[in-house]
């Protein structure tokens, strides 16, 4: 329903976590969306950091791209699987949870 808790939280952790405790997500789920979401903005934080764009301005590789994976800690590659496991554990998490919740869960 609309006046789910999950659906009107502003924040995406908090959203998370409210869908975690109502039991539409599990913890594994919860966990690895919030993995995802924090590197997504951790990354998005350097770029911006480094260029004043956002996260979906990023291209790897790039000399940008170089600069942020290692401000991450990491190196290209691997900051671009890292990035499409991300979003791709977004998108389904996102999927699951709007499912359940319409379907009044």
């Amino acid at each position: 329903p609309d006046d789910h808790p999950a659906r009107r939280s502003p924040d995406p952790l908090d959203a998370l976590a409210r869908s975690a405790d109502d039991g539409l997500l599990s913890g594994g789920s919860t966990a690895d969306a919030v993995a995802a979401w924090t590197l997504m903005r951790r990354a998005e934080g350097q770029l911006r950091l480094r260029s004043g764009r956002g996260a979906d301005r990023l291209v790897l590789p790039s000399r940008e791209g170089a600069r942020v994976a290692a401000a991450l800690g990491s190196d290209e590659g691997a900051l671009a699987r890292d990035i499409s496991a991300a979003r791709s554990c977004l998108a389904a998490v996102a999927g699951e949870l709007l499912c359940r919740v319409d379907a009044g869960h």
